[in-house]
């Protein structure tokens, strides 16, 4: 349909209320309205729904805008061209966010590429599935598998998945015209950026999606008594292993207890490896990583079994 009228070629999309590519019943005596910005209006595809006659108290007929208003009209030529479609420019919407990071004292935005080539992974994945949630909820394919595919690590990131053509503008104004959305945009933690898009259809319907993706990174602060107790597990654990490892000079008793001597100086050895870099990171104010976090987990188990070997052959010593 082309409409002289509206703000933008390809810019209509359905809402809450009225979805795309869905057959609605308008009912008797009852109309529906739509504004001349597609994106920004909010009209009966949302929250205002039908509109009932007798809700109506003014309209101007369409040849009566001839001579006045159609001189703010756009010219529909090319509107149903594939040159028409809204194609948005990612560097220019990188500018025009940075600006306002500016404006509100924050740092620019770098791009990323590897943050462009997530956001292409996730796009593809939220059409495929219908699946527009941040937890992938169908699609079981979230942004954190995205980016550690795409070569991007970080400690801080989050998406912004839009449907819809947009050109750079106008997603920034959509972007602010929400609070929860600006707020997210001018996080002040976040160092980098990528967008991508991808067409496809969902249910049928042809439609774009629109990626945002954004990283960044924030020093940890584990605090004082945390890393100390790390740092005493470290001294303790290298203060008994010569203690151990001297059980080895006692042939008989290795001889007969060696697969216990074995297995708990390759505890404490173990133990004192990953300690030492769990101290490391802490004390050079880095984040533990998954392996980290798993030894932590491990660890309870370790010391409980180091213990019970422990008992058993200090009682064989006695």
């Amino acid at each position: 349909m082309v409409e002289q009228y509206t703000n933008l070629a390809h810019s209509t999309f359905g809402g809450e209320f009225i979805t795309e590519c869905k057959k609605i019943e308008i009912p008797e005596n009852s109309y529906i309205v739509l504004g001349d910005n597609r994106k920004g209006s909010s009209d009966s595809r949302h929250e205002i729904g039908f509109v009932k006659a007798s809700d109506i108290d003014h309209i101007i007929p369409f040849n009566e805008q001839k001579g006045s208003l159609d001189e703010n009209w756009r010219d529909t030529t090319l509107d149903l061209s594939e040159l028409s479609k809204i194609k948005l420019d990612g560097k220019k919407f990188l500018e025009l966010l940075n600006s306002e990071r500016e404006k509100n004292g924050l740092s620019k935005l770098k791009y990323d590429t590897r943050l462009e080539t997530s956001a292409g992974k996730r796009a593809f994945n939220i059409l495929k599935y219908n699946d527009f949630s941040i937890e992938a909820l169908k699609s079981g394919y979230t942004m954190k598998i995205a980016m550690s595919e795409s070569g991007y690590e970080n400690v801080l990131w989050g998406e912004i998945p839009i449907q819809g053509y947009y050109q750079a503008e106008e997603l920034i104004e959509n972007l602010f015209e929400f609070p929860e959305s600006q707020k997210f945009i001018l996080n002040g933690d976040f160092d980098d950026f990528g967008v991508a898009t991808f067409e496809g259809e969902i249910e049928g319907c042809p439609t774009q999606v629109i990626v945002l993706h954004f990283g960044g990174y924030v020093p940890p602060d584990y605090g004082k008594d945390v890393i100390d107790s790390w740092r005493r597990l470290l001294e303790g654990l290298q203060e008994i292993r010569p203690e151990w490892r001297e059980l080895k000079d006692y042939e008989d008793f290795y001889r007969e207890n060696k697969s216990s001597v074995d297995r708990v100086i390759e505890i404490i050895d173990y133990r004192i490896e990953r300690v030492r870099i769990i101290v490391n990171k802490m004390e050079n104010h880095q984040w533990l990583d998954d392996s980290d976090r798993r030894f932590i987990d491990e660890d309870s188990r370790l010391n409980d079994e180091q213990n019970a070997l422990s008992e058993k052959l200090n009682d064989a010593i006695n």
